[in-house]
């Protein structure tokens, strides 16, 4: 099993693949690796700050991530669950305020499984076109609504950009948050 609390681990050394499954569509996007294990999609640098696109690891896995956003339907999401239950496969679930307010009962599901829990904002705005203020409250409301319910973003805590759309100043924000930026 490879969570996003996983990419962290500092002896991982060759890098596989990072598979994003998206709920807001049908979009299915795979970064696998290229010749002699070289990734194909390496973590992007701005300034002092990295955007996780692939990890470095030893074996040869997959990491599942979901965004639940605005359009995740309840069906799409139960169907995964069982698929990952009939394989005993985890995943991170990047989840947004709407989902928590919408389907607040997949919330126990989901972290019952022992799947990484991280934010994909509250609302789902494109996050180079708002204020750092509303990116901070953006981020934080996720955190309460999590916590309101008993339960809290997996730690370290990933974000991931609706849209995949980021600026330096909004990773600057984030990680002023303690956040780690991983996208597809």
């Amino acid at each position: 099993m490879l969570t996003a609390a996983a990419m962290n681990c500092a002896t991982m050394r060759h890098a596989v693949a990072l598979l994003t499954l998206m709920l807001t569509g049908v979009a299915t996007q795979v970064c696998a690796t290229g010749a002699g294990g070289a990734p194909m999609a390496p973590a992007a640098e701005h300034g002092a700050m990295t955007v996780l696109h692939s990890v470095p690891v030893q074996a040869k896995v997959i990491a599942l991530t979901f965004d639940l956003g605005c359009s995740a339907r309840r069906d799409a999401v139960e169907g995964i669950l069982l698929s990952l239950d009939k394989r005993g496969a985890h995943c991170t679930w990047f989840l947004t305020g709407w989902l928590l307010r919408n389907m607040p009962d997949l919330v126990p599901k989901l972290a019952a499984r022992g799947d990484d829990l991280a934010n994909h904002t509250d609302t789902h705005p494109h996050c180079r076109g708002i204020s750092s203020a509303r990116l901070q409250r953006e981020l934080q409301q996720v955190e309460q609504l999590l916590a309101a319910r008993g339960y809290a973003l997996s730690t370290p805590k990933y974000f991931r950009p609706p849209f995949g759309e980021y600026n330096e100043r909004v990773m600057s924000v984030v990680a002023g948050l303690g956040y780690r930026t991983v996208l597809w």
